[in-house]
């Protein structure tokens, strides 16, 4: 049964059976219209098809679901109005996904201002898992392992991995996280800051995110089982035969060591090929996925994969790979995206505080002027008082005659003189 499922995900994927669209418009307000075409060749549809698109639980999110179907696809459009970005905006850097049906609660970090806010959006594409679980009418899931530098980006933490390359001639160390666990995060910030730069030249490291892939968690365990203390938390880093439970800096120490021993060792235990040995089947479907990774971008012609994003502003920065309407009109044609992530930031004004500064200021600005003028006002009355008293100063009578004569000032009356 399980060569049936990967030989009809075979077919699906080689014909290029599958249509992705996603359409993101934002507007000033803050709005955003999100809507999701997901559909597949008609001539390869059966009645299990569409299982996993988890339409259910899409409606109990008030997704509105339409069927589709054009000259060659048949499926579903899937869309929802969300009334303001800062509801599913969190200040946390984030990796989020395109695929919708993951149910994600946030997908943009935030960066607020007085003024305007600023956005980032940075999501995983669809992985070739991803196209395995849609076209292969399987609700299995495989195991998906990333490496260093893609675990690094998925967490949003900077890195600088010039010193670290990956190659045969290094041991491989194990580490099984989960997305958000902050002691992963911790551990991961140990290793791309301290322990690439001591011993990168003696290690790979490749990681599994168990929280959000079932198949990957049931793998740790195996692994765990294995090496005989099987464990469900995180983080579990697996260096030879040697597991590291938790993290904390007292355990630094012991990892380097344990890496320099494996390195050294002559037998170079590797826990995830023997667990992996223990099951034929599984090795085979392993390497079928793995063959089918390496020829994915081979082999992805005939598939319409792509998003569209509309912004109200011109962008700030984006890695679209097509870039119209003055920077508010971003589109990725997924087929040439590979593995990388769809990035990209933009700013919305908050018009709410913009209307309240703008009313203040023309608030303060009316009382200036009222002040300006009952100023002036008063000054004219001052004025106009001023003149009349000078007016009335001018027109007033002297109250003695003036003399003509000096010489004569004192002889006003003769007979009081005599």
């Amino acid at each position: 049964m399980k060569k049936v499922k990967y030989l009809l995900f075979c077919l699906l994927l080689f014909t290029g059976c599958v249509k992705l669209d996603v359409k993101m418009s934002i507007g000033k307000d803050k709005s955003m219209n999100l809507e999701v075409i997901e559909a597949f060749d008609k001539s390869l549809i059966t009645t299990d098809t569409f299982n996993s698109l988890n339409l259910d639980e899409l409606k109990k999110e008030k997704f509105k679901i339409e069927d589709y179907s054009d000259d060659k696809y048949q499926g579903y459009k899937i869309s929802k109005k969300i009334n303001n970005i800062d509801d599913i905006s969190t200040t946390k850097d984030i990796t989020s996904s395109i695929d919708i049906s993951k149910n994600q609660d946030k997908i943009f970090k935030i960066k607020k201002g007085f003024l305007k806010n600023k956005y980032t959006y940075n999501a995983k594409q669809q992985n070739i898992s991803d196209l395995q679980n849609s076209s292969s009418n399987s609700s299995e899931e495989l195991t998906v392992s990333e490496t260093l530098e893609e675990t690094l980006t998925a967490e949003g933490i900077q890195h600088d991995l010039s010193n670290y390359q990956e190659n045969n001639n290094k041991v491989n160390i194990y580490l099984f996280r989960g997305n958000g666990c902050s002691h992963c995060k911790e551990l991961l910030q140990y290793i791309s800051n301290s322990l690439i730069k001591e011993l990168g030249d003696k290690f790979n490291l490749v990681s599994y995110e168990v929280w959000e892939n079932e198949a990957n968690g049931n793998f740790m365990k195996q692994v765990s089982k294995q090496l005989g203390e099987e464990t469900d938390s995180v983080p579990y880093l697996v260096i030879g035969k040697k597991v590291f439970n938790g993290y904390s800096q007292e355990k630094n120490e012991e990892i380097k060591s344990a890496i320099n021993e494996l390195y050294n060792s002559e037998e170079k235990y590797d826990a995830i090929i023997q667990t992996a040995s223990i099951n034929d089947t599984e090795v085979s479907e392993t390497d079928i996925t793995s063959d089918l990774t390496s020829n994915y971008m081979n082999n992805l012609n005939g598939m319409d994969l792509k998003m569209v994003v509309n912004l109200p502003y011109k962008v700030i920065s984006s890695n679209a790979t097509n870039v119209e309407n003055n920077g508010k009109k971003l589109t990725w044609d997924l087929m040439q995206m590979q593995n990388s992530n769809v990035n990209f930031e933009f700013e919305i004004y908050n018009i709410q505080n913009i209307i309240i500064v703008g009313i203040g200021g023309l608030l303060l600005i009316i009382i200036v002027i009222i002040i300006l003028l009952k100023s002036k006002k008063k000054s004219k009355k001052n004025i106009t008082k001023a003149d009349e008293r000078e007016k009335k100063q001018k027109s007033a009578k002297p109250l003695l005659k003036p003399v003509d004569n000096p010489k004569y000032i004192n002889q006003v009356n003769p007979k009081q003189n005599q």
